[in-house]
C-alpha cells in the first residue's frame, strides 16, 4: 500500500481541522480536502461556547470534553479569541441546579434581579468562551505550520480517495456521503448586534432541546444573538422572519440589548446525530477510513477530545 498521502481529513471545519491538527502531530502526512474554504464553513456561525450539554457515547464526550478545556485553557493569553468569561444559564422556571454543576468554576445560584425579564431560576459558571472570527485562521496556520496541506475539492465517494487513511470530518456533508439515516440537519441562526453596552458575559436560555430559545455571546465589538433549531432544514441560508423573532424575544428579555445596532445575521447547518460517530472501518480494498462526525451544536465543544479519539482509533486499527 503506497503511502503517498498519508491521511486525507475531508472537511475543513472546526472538527476536521482539529482532527487534522492532532494526526499531523502524531506524525502522519495530512492533506486536508475542503468543498469550502475552512473560513467559510459552518463552524464560523458557531456561537463560540465550550457548553456543558452532553450526549451519547457518554463516557467517552464527557472524556472529550474534558480534553477540549484542556487544550483551550492552554489558548488562554494568546490573541486567539480564546478566554473564561461569565456565562449565566437561566430558566423560566423555578429549578434548582444539578450538583455537578457546583463545583465548576464561578458556580454561585444567579440573584432574581440578575435574571432577565421572564426568567425565575438561574446558575452563573466560569466558562470558555471563543470567537471563531479569530480561533479558526489560527488553527488553519497551527495546521499548515506543521507541514500539513490544505486541498479544495468535491468528494462523492469517500473509497475513491488516494490515500491509505481517510477520515470523515464532513459533518451535515456526511449524509451524502455514507448510509447513515441517524444524521440530520438541525438549521440554526444569530442576529449579530453592535455590542453598544459594553456586554462582558454571555447569556444561555436553558433546559437544552428547545427549538427557539434565547441567548447571546459578546466577541469584542459584536454580540451573537441567538437561537434556533430547524431540524431537516439544510438550506443553510439567513431567514428574514426568524431574524424578527430572535429581536422580538430579545426585546422583551433584554430590551437593552435589542436597542443595540444590528449588523448582520450568520447561518448553518449543524450535524445533529443522537450519538457522536468516531469509529473506524476498513474499505474493500483493505485501507482505513475513520469517521468524526454528527457533533451536533457540540462541535466546539467536543473538537479536542474526538480529534484524539481518532488518532486513538488509528493507533488501535494499526496495532504496536
Amino acid at each position: 500500500m503506497t503511502d503517498a498521502r498519508g491521511a486525507v481529513v475531508v472537511g475543513a471545519g472546526i472538527i476536521g481541522l482539529t482532527t487534522a491538527v492532532r494526526l499531523a502531530e502524531a506524525g502522519h502526512d495530512v492533506d486536508v480536502l475542503t468543498a469550502d474554504d475552512p473560513l467559510r464553513t459552518t463552524s464560523m456561525s458557531a456561537t463560540g461556547m465550550v457548553g456543558l450539554r452532553f450526549a451519547e457515547p457518554s463516557e467517552r464526550v464527557t472524556r472529550w470534553r474534558a480534553s477540549t478545556v484542556a487544550e483551550l485553557s492552554g489558548q488562554f493569553g494568546r490573541d486567539v479569541g480564546v478566554r473564561r468569561q461569565p456565562g449565566l444559564l437561566a430558566g423560566r422556571d423555578r429549578f434548582d441546579a444539578p450538583d455537578r454543576l457546583r463545583s465548576f468554576p464561578g458556580f454561585r445560584v444567579a440573584a432574581p434581579d440578575e435574571l432577565p425579564n421572564g426568567f425565575r431560576s438561574g446558575f452563573w459558571l466560569d466558562m470558555i468562551a471563543v470567537d471563531l472570527d479569530l480561533y479558526m485562521p489560527d488553527l488553519v496556520d497551527r495546521l499548515l505550520a506543521t507541514g500539513a496541506s490544505v486541498s479544495h475539492g468535491h468528494v462523492d465517494d469517500l473509497a475513491s480517495i488516494d490515500a491509505e487513511v481517510v477520515v470523515n470530518c464532513s459533518g451535515i456533508g456526511a449524509r451524502h456521503l455514507v448510509d447513515d439515516p441517524a444524521l440530520r440537519a438541525d438549521w440554526g441562526m444569530h442576529v449579530i448586534v453592535e455590542n453598544a453596552v459594553g456586554l462582558d458575559h454571555h447569556f444561555m436560555e436553558i433546559p437544552p432541546g428547545l427549538r427557539r430559545w434565547i441567548s447571546w455571546m459578546p466577541h469584542g465589538d459584536r454580540i451573537l444573538i441567538g437561537g434556533a433549531s430547524v431540524l431537516d432544514r439544510d438550506d443553510g441560508a439567513p431567514d428574514s422572519a426568524v431574524e424578527a423573532e430572535l429581536l422580538d424575544i430579545l426585546g422583551r428579555t433584554r430590551p437593552e440589548l435589542a436597542a443595540c445596532p444590528t449588523i448582520g445575521v450568520n447561518a448553518g447547518v449543524r450535524p445533529q446525530r443522537d450519538s457522536v460517530r468516531v469509529e473506524a472501518e476498513t474499505l474493500p480494498d483493505g485501507r482505513t477510513l475513520v469517521h468524526n462526525y454528527g457533533h451536533g451544536g457540540r462541535g466546539l465543544t467536543l473538537s479536542w477530545g474526538s480529534a484524539d479519539e481518532v488518532v486513538s482509533v488509528l493507533t488501535d486499527e494499526r496495532g504496536p
